[in-house]
């Protein structure tokens, strides 16, 4: 009975609440003319007596030939009356539908999103638009601290229940019956208010006895991550699965998975050439695009990779580099150059770096605008004639952050935009493919659970218990990092056999089936024969890894030797991806490994790991065998790529 009535009651508000104004506006005057006209009062007194009449005060009028004029002020008393009780009514009436609304999401499954600002906002926007195309019902709980903020009504139209309150408030996650949480979004504005929300949660989930609850929390600083890993702020009992992101972070990590570092071709994957990207801009953005590219560009045959970092003050983009990536310079393959130019001299249009050979230019300045600027002479002037002949090879990408109309009319023209790319834009990066992101997450958490040593081909990683509590064990947070970034780089190992992923409708067994036949027919299959890391060979080469060994590698006997064949080179720049990860976060080579000291007695190329460590090589060897069964599993099925 009480859900059928605020059926009811709803759309009703909502009528009186969009005309809400009108009705006054006509009341109104119409008061206003029944004491002018009718009762001949003067205007000012005509219109103080009108505003009276919706606080109930009536005043009539004994003046001489104002004859019906009592009639006529009772009849403008009764319609503001009635406006304004039913306005009083409706308050109320609204007040309770809200309360209602978030009692009723939290009796079940649904979504916490912590803050309705422009983040918050694509983030539920996109919550809601998978919800509309897959046909489904999605419940939404978002809490906010303003209660001006424009978008609370507007989301409460939309469905999503919103409660006025703090999000850091503990008595107030007490009262959201929080075990019904599916997951949590923390986008409140300020890390440090996201930090002060997931402690609140953590305390709450702690006292409740919850079941670990995910949590995806905007860190945009990087310097407060150690506030929070390895056992800090939420140690092992914080009841929480803890994953931060930034739009940064996203925006970097969106736009190499859908555009290689070393450009569209195979040239450079199939070859000893060198390199080059153009990063414009000194922002955060443009920070987190460099950590990528150190990360992702580990080529097979070790191709030289320079990032040319441009920005008028080059000495100021240098210390940012190297504040954030302590030992940058300690990755063989990667060059950074630094280029004072200002973009609004037109020496930075013809300086030869334009010249060098070029896989991507990616602008990140700060302001949209400035982007699309630089873009636009870049192709009216610097690349002019390549772009006619078209032969140009360097793709354009667009830092256009909130301009969603103009990136999206750049990205679907092909025709007119062929060489250009828009990215890191809010909607995108703070949506629900990007924060969430199940896919690429799962791949970490299975390589972070590890695998069994002895192989094991059909390996389908059905422990999700076992997933889960090797994940959330923060004693491994910094190793969490580690597998995400090679999750990552799958896309470049895949490349250099023609291959790519896609969504795939098979079941699984089918799927398993169908990758495992694209591998075997890819170029790697004759060097896993040649080598012996073939499914028969590498069955038989870990036999004995099983039992009180089967976490131990120490059995292992195999090492690349001549890097010849491209499962030796995919070894190796495997190896050299690991080495930069831990370069960038600070680690240094010791010959004892001591993590909480950032040190690792397996930081050096793969030709000089100490004999002891060597047979180590097999997490190498399993970090390509097993792609298509981490694949499998997120449901991505491997096709052929235009080899051209």
């Amino acid at each position: 009975m009480k859900a059928l009535f605020i059926k009811i009651l709803k759309p009703l508000l909502s009528v009186l609440e969009s005309y809400r104004w009108w009705i006054f506006g006509l009341i109104y005057t119409f008061g206003v003319g029944v004491y002018y006209f009718v009762c001949k009062v003067e205007g000012i007194v005509a219109i103080y007596q009108a505003f009276a009449l919706f606080a109930m005060s009536l005043t009539t009028v004994t003046t001489d030939g104002a004859n019906g004029c009592n009639t006529w002020v009772y009849i403008a008393g009764l319609m503001a009356a009635f406006y304004t009780v039913i306005s009083v009514i409706s308050l109320v009436a609204k007040r309770y539908i809200d309360t209602h609304s978030v009692n009723v999401s939290v009796d079940k499954e649904y979504i916490l999103v912590c803050g309705l600002g422009k983040k918050a906002s694509a983030y539920i926007d996109s919550e809601l638009q998978k919800a509309k195309q897959e046909d489904k019902k999605v419940n939404i709980l978002a809490i906010e601290k303003d209660a001006q903020n424009p978008n609370i009504e507007k989301y409460r139209a939309l469905g999503v229940a919103v409660k006025i309150a703090d999000a850091s408030d503990t008595n107030v996650l007490e009262t959201l019956n929080m075990k019904n949480a599916k997951h949590i979004v923390a986008l409140a504005g300020k890390d440090v208010s996201n930090l002060e929300i997931a402690l609140s949660l953590s305390a709450v989930a702690k006292e409740k006895e919850l079941e670990v609850k995910k949590l995806y929390m905007h860190i945009d600083d990087r310097g407060l991550d150690k506030f929070y890993k390895d056992g800090g702020l939420l140690d092992d009992n914080a009841k929480l699965e803890v994953k931060m992101f930034s739009m940064s972070r996203n925006g970097a990590k969106a736009l190499f998975l859908e555009h290689a570092v070393d450009g569209e071709s195979r040239k450079y994957v199939d070859s000893l050439l060198p390199f080059g990207l153009v990063v414009a801009g000194d922002s955060k953005l443009a920070l987190e695009v460099i950590g990528q590219i150190c990360e992702l560009a580990h080529l097979p045959n070790e191709n030289s990779v320079t990032i040319y970092c441009i920005d008028e003050d080059a000495d100021a983009f240098q210390k940012a580099v190297e504040y954030r990536y302590a030992n940058i310079d300690e990755i063989p393959t990667i060059n950074v150059e630094y280029i004072s130019l200002h973009h609004d001299d037109r020496s930075f249009y013809t300086h030869t770096v334009w010249n060098k050979e070029l896989t991507n230019i990616i602008l990140c300045y700060e302001d949209a605008q400035t982007n699309l600027d630089i873009a636009s002479e870049l192709a009216d002037s610097t690349y002019l004639q390549k772009i006619m002949n078209e032969n140009m090879k360097s793709k354009i990408h667009i830092a256009i952050y909130e301009s969603k109309m103009i990136a999206d009319n750049i990205n679907n023209n092909e025709e007119h935009f062929k060489y250009f790319d828009v990215f890191a834009q809010t909607s995108q990066m703070a949506s629900r493919d990007m924060i969430v992101d199940e896919k690429f997450e799962m791949i970490a958490q299975c390589i972070h659970a590890g695998y069994e040593m002895r192989y094991n081909p059909d390996a389908m990683f059905s422990d999700e218990a076992a997933i889960k509590k090797a994940w959330n064990k923060t004693a491994k947070l910094v190793d969490r990092v580690s597998n995400r970034a090679q999750a990552y780089h799958i896309p470049m190992k895949l490349k250099t056999m023609g291959l790519r992923i896609k969504p795939s409708t098979m079941g699984v067994a089918e799927l398993l089936l169908h990758n495992q036949k694209m591998y075997e027919a890819s170029v790697l299959h004759d060097d896993l024969v040649a080598l012996k890391l073939d499914k028969p060979s590498m069955l038989e080469r870990t036999k004995e890894l099983v039992g009180d060994n089967a976490w131990s590698t120490e059995g292992f006997e195999y090492f690349p030797e001549e890097y010849t064949t491209l499962m030796e080179k995919l070894l190796r720049a495997e190896h050299n991806r690991w080495n930069a990860h831990h370069w960038l976060k600070g680690w240094e080579v010791n010959a004892v490994k001591t993590p909480e000291l950032k040190q690792h007695d397996c930081l050096v190329p793969l030709d000089d790991l100490p004999d002891a460590k060597r047979h180590t090589i097999i997490y190498d060897i399993y970090s390509v065998l097993y792609i298509p069964n981490l694949l499998t599993k997120v449901g991505y099925e491997l096709v052929e790529i235009d080899n051209a």
